[in-house]
């Protein structure tokens, strides 16, 4: 009876080796954009009283900074490196500015730096423990 379990279990496996068709592998995740375009920097706040934010912005060629509802100025302080500075209110889990890149598929090689952040109408400067700043395909 053992050895007809094993004849029985080995035949299933062929069975089951045998259905796969070896030529195709399963489809991998699907391409990212590429190309020029724009890309996003997401805020994780943990306050809700923030009025200003300097931000670093480096990796690589950009251009066409942009900020939705909040006020902008920059400054190119090297090579493919920027400060800004957004004065508003700034929501958490929002994107708070975007930049134009020659190829987005090099998203991982941009980052986003919080160099200060300061709090609405006081603008009494805030720890920065807690925050994240994402760099996403837009």
């Amino acid at each position: 009876m053992r050895f007809r379990r094993k004849q029985v279990l080995a035949l299933m496996f062929v069975a089951a080796v045998a259905s796969c068709d070896g030529d195709e592998l399963p489809p991998g995740p699907p391409p990212g954009p590429t190309g020029p375009g724009f890309l996003a920097v997401v805020l994780t706040t943990p306050n809700n009283n923030d009025g200003a934010l300097l931000v670093t912005l480096s990796g690589g060629p950009l251009d066409s900074i942009r900020a939705n509802q909040l006020t902008l100025r920059t400054a190119e302080v090297g090579t493919n490196q920027y400060q800004v500075i957004l004065a508003g209110s700034p929501r958490d889990a929002s994107v708070i500015v975007r930049f134009w890149v020659p190829e987005v598929g090099d998203v991982a090689s941009y980052r986003a730096t919080l160099d200060q952040a300061a709090a609405r109408g006081t603008y009494e400067q805030l720890p920065l423990e807690g925050y994240v700043l994402s760099v996403t395909t837009d």
